[in-house]
This record gives C-alpha cells, structure tokens and sequence, in this order.
C-alpha cells in the first residue's frame, strides 16, 4: 500500500473508531430513537455502511479496467473535490443521494461495527492490491459531485463520517 493511501485509510479508520466511540453507554432504546422528522443514530450508521460499501463495490469494479484506460483526475475534479469536503464540514442538513435505500435501523449498534469492520478489511485489501497507478485516476462516481480519484474518494468517506456528527449532535440535543 503506498504511504498515502496508508496515511488516508489509517484516518478514516480513525473517524469511523471515534465516530462509533460517541455511542459509550447509550442504551438500545437511545441509539434507536427518531427525532422527529429525523434518522436514529443506528440509521445514521447503517446509511454511513451503506454509502461505504456501495463505494467499494463501485472502487472495485472500476478498477477492474487498465489504470491506464481511465481519466486522470485534473484541476476541476481537485476543485470539485474541495468543495465537497467544504460542504461535508459544515453542519447543513442534505437528503441522502436516492442511489441509497433510506435506512431502516433494524441492527444492533454491536453489529452494524462487526459489519463496517468487515467492510474496511474489504478496503485494505483492495488498497493493499492495487497498483499505484490507481491514485490519481477517476474511479468513483459521487451522486453529487461527480469524478473523484482514489485518494479523493478516501477523504470523502472521512469527511462524510464527519459530516454525520453533526447529526448526532442534533440528536443529542433533542
């Protein structure tokens, strides 16, 4: 794995650890409360899995192509890039992309992280595997933004876990 692609895994493992984290000592019946209007915080997590392994089936179907066949990522998809994770910042509410099925919240908090640990073995692997020709090729295609490169994609993913704190924070306080 190169040391970027290391150094990105290793913080969105870091936020995706710290994330879960905010849930110590909540009771099923909190972690499964809908405020009005609103997600629980279990289907805050089951839409963040969801996003995550809906993006590694896309990484790893689109890299099944040559690294060569696909479009280097280039100054407009960097400033696409910038803004989203501008927009994933701030604590602005957005509906989720309909490329996802709304969440339903039907799984433990125990094992929706058994489940998204299983899917971020899925990740190292493909980082581990895959040729560094990769990294700065556009192999994703967000429902919002559109192209973003390899390593792009990885620093979407840690900020989307940080946007959603944000929503948990606005459950905390209802």
């Amino acid at each position: 794995m190169t040391i970027e692609r290391a150094n990105a895994f290793k913080i969105l493992e870091n936020r995706k650890n710290a994330f879960l984290d905010l849930f110590a000592g909540w009771s099923d019946e909190r972690l499964g409360a809908r405020p009005e209007g609103g997600w629980s915080a279990l289907q805050v997590v089951e839409h963040l899995i969801t996003s995550e392994h809906g993006t590694l089936a896309y990484l790893q179907k689109k890299t099944l192509a040559p690294a060569e066949t696909l479009t280097v990522a280039g100054e407009t998809e960097a400033q696409t890039a910038r803004r989203l994770m501008l927009a994933l910042k701030s604590d602005q509410k957005w509906e989720a992309p309909q490329v996802l099925a709304p969440p339903r919240g039907e799984f433990s908090l125990d094992r929706m992280s058994t489940m998204w640990h299983e899917l971020r073995r899925g990740y190292e692997a493909l980082l581990q595997n895959l040729d560094p020709a990769y990294d700065y090729r556009l192999v994703f295609q967000h429902p919002v933004a559109g192209k973003l490169s390899l390593l792009q994609t990885l620093d979407f993913l840690e900020h989307h876990i940080q946007h959603h704190v944000h929503q948990i924070r606005r459950i905390v306080a209802q």
